[in-house]
């Protein structure tokens, strides 16, 4: 339950992420790259912050 729910916040982030970029760069590769490293980096984020 708890990989789950920081999963999809993960994404969540990520998507957001790979949407503003796109939309201020107009480059797919750019948005692709800023979400993939946005989605990494919240993961290890909500994963410290929720904890065991």
């Amino acid at each position: 339950m708890r990989t789950g729910l920081i999963a999809l916040c993960a994404v969540v982030i990520a998507v957001l992420a790979g949407t503003l970029t796109f939309l201020g760069d107009h480059r797919l590769a750019s948005s692709v790259a800023a979400g993939g490293v946005a989605c990494v980096s919240a993961f290890v984020f909500f994963d410290k912050i929720i904890g065991d």
